[in-house]
């Protein structure tokens, strides 16, 4: 009988692998690089990005808690109108915040693909040098005046006379 378990927990093996062979396999097929675990923050932040305000009501007395239960019912029935756009307006925030994190996370995998490729020497410079090797105006670093002074402003621009 032993013998016979451990044929059908090698079959059961055997099946788990050819299905992830396969996943894997569609994966690639579809433009998938690889296969995100578990325990990826962007997987747990979409998968938790979705809320419902329609949770089960359970109750535990058997007539108490089922008079309880359909009390709250014809509550959650009568404030329907007031929670549900509420529910709506954060679902659509966590979309929102879920896309810009995806975003996010492939800008920043391009640019270290891209850092990557400049520290081999394999692609031009992407910021190029001006007149005596100053870099562009475009990715100039600023120093720390510059980023906590006030705005200068220019001649007739805001100004009255």
């Amino acid at each position: 009988m032993s013998e016979q378990a451990e044929l059908e927990q090698g079959d059961v093996a055997a099946t788990i692998a050819a299905l992830r062979a396969q996943a894997i396999a569609r994966g690639k097929a579809m433009g998938l690089t690889e296969q995100a675990t578990l325990d990826d923050p962007l997987r747990q932040a979409a998968d938790l990005a979705h809320i419902s305000a329609h949770f089960p009501i359970m109750w535990r007395i058997p007539i108490v808690g089922r008079a309880l239960s359909i009390v709250q019912r014809v509550i959650r029935i009568c404030l329907r109108w007031y929670i549900n756009p509420i529910v709506d307006q954060i679902n659509d925030f966590n979309e929102a915040t879920i896309t810009a994190l995806n975003t996010m996370a492939a800008r920043q995998e391009a640019l270290a693909a891209r850092i990557a490729a400049q520290e081999l020497g394999e692609a031009p410079n992407p910021f190029p040098t001006g007149e005596g090797g100053d870099v562009g105006a475009r990715s100039r670093v600023l120093s720390h005046e510059e980023i906590h002074a006030p705005p200068s402003r220019t001649a007739g621009e805001g100004a009255s006379s």
